[in-house]
């Protein structure tokens, strides 16, 4: 999730950890062996431009490609584009690499691009569309078959990491296709690490190694993706060994699962930020009232002095400690470090209470 942010206006609390995984301890990969990843949530759509959904995009990340992607510390990096230029102010131009292909053999090209960044917008029934990432391209030219130019309306910088939520679909694929017919197996036709072999809703979905991948190529043969929402059950599933890895670990577990020397648990801080937005565009608010609950006459909110003692009110570091089991960091940001749009000089406040009471006080 990418934001644009008001930072006087928001109260940004946490950023939050993501990518938690907890791991049993596993032989060495092999040629033969099967990898099982037990997934906190199922996908609700298997066409990769359905729903911008974290457990969609999970799922599509095995199969399908970007032009570009962001690493594990949220990095822009070359995905199917091996390199871009930004040829004027409007203009980016993105060469491809001559040894993607497809899984069915067929081999990326500039189409097959152009076709995905204009799908999403065409998608019907869409409770999130991911054409929020490609409304900002105006106009697409496609050089040669390894080369495309995006025109932006405005001088665009957000355009790269935009990108990255865009998968890139096959044309031939996918052309007269709805999005329930993905479910099937028609149109998963990816670039990726891993070919789509069986989906079964709500349970899980079987993949093999795509052994044309352009990239590294993965050290299982096969993988499975089970889906497991029940807390205590997904972990049961790793100690009894039906599965090698889980994936958002219980946080009542956490002192038990980092003290079992059979398990090794994982990290990252993540694009999640948890933060209070407070009403400040009404002189009468909704939701601010007296103790009747009846709205108050003036919105206490538009006034600064209020925000910054509901701000200083919160104990980030409390919450940190107590509440997420130190999985996240006290933030006054919008954005992680690696994101645009993160301010290095913007500090989280410390827990004042009483200069919070004085505050108030002094706002009336």
């Amino acid at each position: 999730m990418r934001l644009m942010s008001w930072p006087r206006m928001g109260l940004c609390v946490l950023q939050a950890a993501s990518c938690l995984l907890l791991f049993a301890s596993v032989a060495p990969p092999a040629a033969a062996q099967e990898f099982k990843l037990a997934m906190s949530s199922p996908p609700t759509s298997m066409d990769p431009h359905f729903y911008n959904l974290f457990p969609n995009i999970n799922v599509s990340d095995h199969i399908f490609e970007q032009l570009v992607a962001m690493d594990a510390d949220s990095h822009i990096i070359p995905a199917l584009a091996e390199s871009w230029t930004l040829v004027n102010n409007l203009t980016w131009e993105f060469k491809l690499r001559k040894g993607a292909k497809f899984h069915d053999g067929s081999p990326l090209t500039a189409e097959d691009v152009a076709w995905s960044l204009d799908r999403p917008a065409t998608i019907v029934g869409s409770p999130g569309k991911f054409d929020t990432y490609t409304k900002a391209i105006i106009n697409k030219k496609i050089i040669d078959p390894y080369t495309i130019q995006l025109t932006t309306r405005e001088p665009y910088p957000l355009l790269l990491a935009d990108l990255t939520s865009i998968y890139i679909v096959s044309k031939k694929a996918t052309q007269g296709l709805s999005s329930d017919d993905f479910a099937s197996g028609k149109g998963m036709i990816g670039t990726g690490p891993f070919k789509f072999v069986r989906f079964q809703r709500d349970d899980r979905i079987e993949l093999e190694r795509n052994n044309d991948y352009w990239g590294k190529k993965p050290a299982w043969s096969k993988v499975t993706l089970r889906f497991i929402p029940n807390d205590a059950t997904r972990l049961a599933a790793l100690l009894a060994g039906d599965v090698q890895a889980i994936e958002n670990v219980p946080t009542p577990d956490l002192a038990k699962v980092r003290a079992d020397k059979g398990l090794s648990f994982y990290s990252k801080v993540s694009h999640r930020v948890i933060y209070l937005y407070p009403d400040t565009r009404r002189e009468k608010s909704p939701f601010v009232t007296d103790k009747d609950g009846q709205p108050l006459d003036k919105n206490p909110l538009m006034d600064v002095r209020v925000r910054r003692a509901l701000s200083i009110a919160i104990n980030r570091d409390a919450i940190r400690d107590r509440v997420m089991e130190g999985l996240s960091e006290p933030t006054i940001n919008l954005v992680p470090v690696a994101l645009f749009g993160h301010n290095p000089n913007l500090k989280p406040p410390k827990y004042d209470p009483e200069a919070a009471k004085k505050l108030l006080a002094e706002a009336g």
